[in-house]
């Protein structure tokens, strides 16, 4: 009777763990952006938004405090847990006008708090206004690897899209 007594009382312990551990199945989970149900939950739909945690935009990613913001021109964000980089939208054709040869770009009025530039191979072409001794002196076109290192140049007022001919 001894040995009935205890298979019982272990049989009790194993169903009891397994009914506790086994987690909540009434539960709203969030899966694609949308709130499913599991189980039967005795609560009503959250109020708040379903963030699935996937980053898809600059916006998205400084948001999160555990992923890393370079302080480069443009600002580049690492996703920490897929460690895609996104870059900040910098706005430069809000002050563009159109020329004959192209559009023309003028370089942000912060540019000088720019420490550093990606490296990134997208040439631009410069008008720079050089200094000369003797005045007057008509501006250079220069090609630089991006707007950033076009911008950084306090010479540098304005650019185009590619190379210089």
């Amino acid at each position: 009777m001894n040995k009935i007594t205890i298979i019982i009382v272990l049989i009790v312990f194993i169903a009891a763990g397994f009914f506790f551990l086994r987690g909540d199945e009434d539960v709203w989970i969030c899966e694609d952006g949308i709130w499913v149900k599991h189980g039967n939950p005795s609560t009503e739909v959250p109020t708040e938004p379903c963030d699935d945690g996937v980053v898809s935009n600059f916006e998205e990613c400084i948001a999160d405090t555990n992923n890393v913001v370079m302080e480069s021109f443009p600002r580049q964000c690492r996703d920490s847990k897929t460690g895609n980089s996104f870059v900040e939208d910098i706005g430069l054709n809000d002050n563009a006008s159109t020329t004959g040869t192209g559009e023309k770009f003028f370089c942000p009025a912060d540019r000088t708090e720019t420490d550093f530039c990606i490296e990134l191979y997208e040439p631009v072409c410069a008008t720079v206004n050089i200094q000369c001794i003797k005045a007057p002196c008509d501006p250079i076109k220069e090609t630089f690897s991006n707007s950033c290192t076009a911008c950084i140049n306090p010479l540098v007022e304005s650019y185009t899209q590619g190379e210089c001919k």
